[in-house]
């Protein structure tokens, strides 16, 4: 399991133990807002993919969730998704195409898990 640390000295863990599904991509040097955030997961099979994570139950939860866009597949065409929160309607993200957007929400676990998920707005073409 990889694990980078940031500028803050925040430790973080790559999803791939998070989630099963997914492509791994890396943006583009001249869009790289930090280390950490120089590689991310596309969805292309799913109509909501989602991440979930073993908490427990009546715990407080901080979620933090970031997304990067930084042309990863030079289109230049960021995303808009929406982002559930364990199964609830929370934000619409719309990615842009330079910086991190990031959002972040504490909760009291009602359950053993969370999960975050990325649901499509629109169909691709």
């Amino acid at each position: 399991m990889e694990i980078k640390t940031d500028s803050n000295l925040i430790t973080w863990t790559l999803d791939d133990t998070l989630i099963s599904n997914g492509v791994a991509r890396v943006v583009q040097s001249s869009n790289s807002v930090s280390p950490v955030m120089d590689s991310l997961r596309v969805f292309t099979t799913r109509k909501k993919n989602c991440y979930t994570y073993p908490v427990t139950q009546g715990d407080k939860v901080l979620v933090r969730a970031w997304f990067n866009y930084g042309n990863y597949d030079r289109l230049s065409n960021p995303p808009t998704f929406d982002l559930h929160f364990d199964g609830n309607f929370w934000t619409t993200v719309r990615t842009t195409m330079s910086g991190a957007i990031m959002y972040e929400a504490t909760y009291v676990a009602k359950h053993d898990e969370v999960s975050v998920c990325m649901a499509q707005t629109k169909l691709c073409s």
